[in-house]
């Protein structure tokens, strides 16, 4: 998750001016994909080893366009890479509201149950045709 930084989230390390976040645009308010990579920050990863080792790629490799956009959760492993592998990444991190599209939406989630439909009748029909 990337988090924009707003004025009651300041800390020593991000200081940003007031209102930060009115400067990002929704992109559904964009015209074209000129004013939506103005509007967004570019999160790159570029992970490369000559390590006989398995390395963790973790979200703090990230390394992020904007200064007032920062990884909430910076220890997260994203993956890990086996001797010899490469990872690269380019991900455009910009601004959404549930009403969109349920990726934004916080409490967006997913169940599935299998439930099971058993026919008696068929079931002796299948006996009788494997007998």
């Amino acid at each position: 998750m990337i988090k924009v930084v707003t004025s009651s989230l300041l800390t020593a390390s991000h200081q940003c001016p007031r209102h930060v976040h009115l400067q990002i645009h929704y992109s559904r308010d964009c015209d074209a994909y000129n004013s939506v990579m103005a509007s967004a920050s570019i999160a790159s990863l570029s992970s490369t080893s000559k390590s006989t080792t398995t390395l963790d790629v973790t979200s703090c490799n990230f390394k992020i366009s904007n200064a007032f956009v920062f990884l909430v959760n910076v220890a997260l492993c994203l993956i890990s890479r086996g001797p010899g592998q490469e990872l690269r990444l380019r991900a455009l991190a910009g601004k959404g509201i549930g009403k969109d599209h349920a990726k934004w939406s916080p409490v967006a989630t997913v169940t599935s149950m299998y439930e099971l439909d058993i026919h008696e009748d068929l079931t002796e029909t299948l006996k009788a045709t494997l007998d």
